[in-house]
């Protein structure tokens, strides 16, 4: 008898032959399940492919948790189930409930069915829509946005971060995502390489940091090859490579897993930021430590050693830090008041440190071994909130929503022309106006977000940088259309290198502009 049903299982393989699955399973599930079943080796997926599926994805999130967990109905009645929840077909039929946090929706898909409603006013569908979260990826190839695969429902991405490596996702639970790159066979004209010419097509396979399930996490960092991580509760981990001793622990190891900086325990990080191999953080009690390479002066210790654990920033206690930002080999630190204290490189004045004078007389400072305060005009007549930092150029927020750009500008990426041998911190005029809300900065071009929700990039355009469909150069800020972005409300931007992380929210008309 068995031998007759293996049989029959592999003439139904080879041939095909299976019946159709009940109507009861989803659209997704079925076309799964067809997939896998194809009876060419060649063309089945992989288990990362059906690991990624969408409608496998979100499942995945809290697996370590559902692991032993006894489910129970919500209410007073067998038949009720908590507002919110959804229910699926099982594999034996029956129907289970589930939570949205674990139910499986396709993050492009739906948010086409929720963008494709034509009226706001059916209270069913308003609440439909809040329950959609949105990544955006571009550049590294990619020419046109795409929208990653990640959690949707209840668990938004809050926060996105992208490193030379990495692409990560912070949930609005605190659940640390990172999406790694495989690649198909199939060929796409949205996809460049190095040259411009066609090459297989990219899948980003959305993957939970497991080890960081005891942890809430309350921020997210990368340098070039190694990941910081902060939790609500102020502990600092990290973990990939430990060259130049930028993961804090104390050699220059590598390390699989985040791993607690435990020169840190015992003080609240509050921030914290990655320069591609250095590290700021910022605790509760105004101090700011540093560690990880140092040879271009970037750590403001006043000279150009490495540290391999964290060491404290000597500043006057006039100073009182509420952010601090890594560039490549530079970092900044921002005051209360909105002042901006710089060291590191200042290859064509991208710190902008060069004072009056010195621009007026052509002197110039290639380092600056200790924070040293901004005070060139016009720039230390605002109230700098963010900055966009790059290897090349550098970009300043105002608490007003001006952009002032310095630097270099072979690529245009300042996003204004200039008189050569001018470096002067200049406004970005298109952009004046527009109330600037998120900044980033690529190798060779910069990427703006405005309270409008309206997405502007200028720049190199090559490898698909600009996210405009071309590999051309602009030379100032153009919109991105993105699709179905009208009801987008953009939280997080994050760009480095040649790549770009864009997060968001399906909300209602009336709340764009809240």
């Amino acid at each position: 008898m068995l031998i007759q049903s293996l049989s029959n299982i592999l003439m139904k393989i080879i041939k095909c032959d299976f019946p159709p699955m009940q109507e009861h399973y989803s659209t997704e599930i079925k076309s799964l399940v067809k997939e896998i079943l194809v009876s060419d080796p060649g063309k089945r997926p992989d288990v990362e492919y059906i690991l990624s599926a969408p409608v496998l994805v979100n499942a995945l999130f809290d697996l370590e948790t559902d692991i032993g967990r006894v489910r129970c109905l919500y209410g007073y009645g067998s038949n009720q189930v908590k507002r919110g929840s959804v229910q699926h077909s099982t594999a034996n039929g029956n129907v289970r409930t589930t939570t949205p946090s674990t139910s499986s929706v396709d993050s492009s898909s739906e948010i086409q069915r929720t963008m494709s409603f034509t009226s706001w006013g059916d209270e069913a569908s308003r609440q439909k829509a809040e329950q959609v979260s949105v990544v955006y990826y571009w550049g590294g190839g990619v020419i046109n946005p795409i929208v990653l695969n990640g959690p949707v429902t209840d668990q938004f991405i809050d926060q996105v971060c992208v490193g030379r490596t990495k692409k990560i996702g912070l949930t609005s639970s605190g659940r640390v995502l990172i999406w790694e790159t495989s690649f198909s066979t199939t060929t796409a004209s949205s996809r460049l390489d190095d040259q411009d010419s066609l090459v297989s097509t990219t899948s980003m396979t959305p993957r939970i940091v497991g080890e960081l399930a005891g942890y809430s996490i309350a921020q997210v960092a990368s340098g070039d090859f190694f990941v910081a991580v902060k939790s609500d509760r102020g502990i600092l981990l990290t973990w990939g490579s430990g060259e130049h001793g930028c993961l804090g622990h104390g050699s220059t190891n590598e390390v699989f897993r985040a791993t607690v900086v435990e020169d840190l325990v015992g003080s609240t990080v509050i921030k914290i930021s990655c320069g591609a191999a250095h590290v700021m953080a910022l605790t509760n009690d105004n101090l700011v430590y540093v560690w990880g390479k140092g040879s271009s002066g970037n750590l403001g210790l006043n000279d150009r050693k490495e540290r391999l654990k964290p060491t404290v920033v000597p500043l006057s206690s006039s100073i009182h830090p509420t952010s601090i930002v890594c560039g490549s080999n530079y970092s900044f630190i921002i005051a209360m008041d909105g002042s901006v204290y710089a060291c590191g490189n200042n290859r064509d004045n991208k710190l902008a440190l060069m004072t009056d004078t010195e621009l007026d007389t052509g002197a110039k400072t290639n380092e600056y071994l200790v924070f040293t305060k901004i005070t060139c005009h016009p720039l230390c007549d605002y109230k700098i909130v963010d900055i966009g930092t790059s290897p090349n150029h550098t970009a300043f927020l105002t608490d007003t929503g001006l952009l002032f750009t310095c630097g270099g500008n072979k690529n245009n990426q300042l996003g204004y022309s200039r008189q050569k041998g001018d470096v002067r911190p200049g406004l970005v005029e298109k952009l004046r106006g527009k109330t600037v809300k998120h900044v980033g900065c690529g190798d060779s071009f910069t990427i703006a977000v405005t309270a409008d929700n309206r997405l502007y990039s200028w720049g190199l355009g090559k490898n698909g940088r600009l996210g405009l469909g071309t590999t051309t150069e602009v030379m100032q800020p153009t919109e991105v259309h993105l699709e179905n972005s009208h009801h987008m409300k953009f939280h997080s931007l994050s760009v480095c290198h040649n790549s770009t992380l864009l997060s968001g929210k399906v909300v209602r008309p009336e709340q764009l502009d809240s």
